[in-house]
């Protein structure tokens, strides 16, 4: 086949476009010819079919909206876009056409890629499947927040994301983004996606809640990394890998080391986005690292921690680091609890409570040979149910329909 892998952007600034290029991997490995799409960041890895990238609406520098450095008229356009752009339709179009797909698999979209690609794909006759990274399709804010816990509001109206200005804190940001889901919802924009997958059935199970057709939703298994080399006999630091961002709960986990009598070091490897660590005594702050740069801090981890306050949608961080024998604490939040299983293959603790924390991160401090065998079970997890094969067989039944 020849596959069209779409996500906004063409670089890794996380984990949904770690497994992007996982993907695209997986099916070249397998005889499929991929087509990347993407909009034409300045920081995007180089692709033969870079000339099919539109130009995003803020600018090729700008990747996030606090970028946009233009006045409050040209901002306002940029944010209109986000409810439909011809320009990028007719982009998606020309892709889909001239390289003769026969399959889109849709993964990070953004605010910019959907509805237009769906609509692009659907006008050629192709069919798409969509894994979805996130609950921004059925919540205006992505991570189904408010005020710093999940909020399940929109499910009886999107105007409560209106009230309370859910997105950005800003009524106009909210009413935009509003508008633009009913706009979509209202055109029957989903009715033209022949699959929604889903890593992790909790998030299935909330897109169905939200009034999605069962029939279109699917589960499609997490693909964890093969690695050959596992976790060192006598680990070093505690670590935490993810974006900072407030609802990763990196907070939590500084809080509880507090509670704890000379605890390990603990490391952060994520992209600085919208907390400072500068200056601070507590972490060491190693920057957005690569796969092989994490590899290296896995294998020396006494315990990955994953304190998220919202609902997570099977982060690769768990199977990075079960992978690499690296036992996991995580919150019993989201689909985390489908992944880690306490005290089976990992521990749970309390989202957004501290002490618990601090009680499980000594736990493992104090019983190191149990930190061991946790981490054994979860390799045994990521083989029996997230390996490769695994994934891509379910994957290919998707692709194939």
């Amino acid at each position: 086949m020849r596959v069209l892998v779409a996500g906004h952007r063409h670089f890794v600034s996380g984990g949904p476009e770690r497994y992007m290029f996982r993907a695209m991997d997986l099916l070249r490995d397998r005889g499929h010819q991929v087509v990347p799409f993407a909009l034409a960041y300045a920081r995007n890895e180089p692709s033969e079919y870079s000339s099919l990238f539109p130009d995003p609406p803020q600018g090729g520098d700008a990747v996030y909206y606090k970028q946009i450095e233009v006045g409050p008229l040209q901002r306002a356009r940029i944010a209109a876009q986000t409810i439909y752009s011809p320009r990028i339709r007719r982009a998606a179009q020309h892709a889909i056409g001239s390289q003769h797909i026969d399959v889109v698999y849709a993964l990070a979209l953004g605010n910019w890629l959907y509805p237009e690609l769906v609509l692009a794909a659907h006008s050629c006759g192709v069919p798409v499947v969509w894994r979805l990274s996130d609950l921004g399709l059925v919540c205006p804010r992505y991570d189904m927040l408010r005020q710093g816990r999940p909020c399940e509001l929109c499910v009886y109206s999107l105007q409560h994301a209106v009230r309370h200005r859910c997105v950005k804190g800003s009524a106009a940001l909210s009413i935009l983004k509003v508008a633009a889901m009913h706009t979509q919802r209202v055109a029957g924009v989903l009715e033209h996606v022949r699959t929604l997958a889903f890593p992790s059935r909790f998030t299935l199970e909330r897109h169905a809640a939200f009034g999605i057709d069962p029939q279109k939703l699917a589960y499609l298994p997490p693909l964890a990394p093969t690695v050959s080399t596992t976790r060192r006999p006598r680990p070093e630091h505690l670590l935490f890998v993810g974006n900072l961002l407030e609802h990763k709960g990196l907070d939590v986990v500084r809080r509880a080391l507090k509670l704890i009598d000379d605890p390990p070091p603990l490391l952060v490897a994520g992209a600085e986005l919208s907390q400072s660590l500068s200056g601070a005594k507590d972490v060491r702050y190693m920057g957005f690292l690569d796969y092989p740069a994490l590899s290296k801090l896995y294998r020396k981890a006494l315990a990955v921690l994953v304190p998220s306050l919202w609902y997570e949608n099977a982060p690769n961080v768990v199977f990075e680091a079960m992978a690499h024998g690296a036992p996991v604490i995580a919150s019993e939040i989201g689909s985390l609890p489908e992944l880690v299983e306490h005290e089976q293959n990992g521990l749970l603790a309390a989202p957004g409570d501290a002490e618990h924390w601090a009680r499980m991160i000594k736990r493992l401090m104090d019983d190191p040979q149990y930190a061991t065998e946790l981490g054994r079970a979860g390799r045994r997890t990521v083989r029996e149910r997230f390996s490769e094969q695994v994934h891509w067989q379910a994957l290919e039944g998707l692709l194939v329909g």
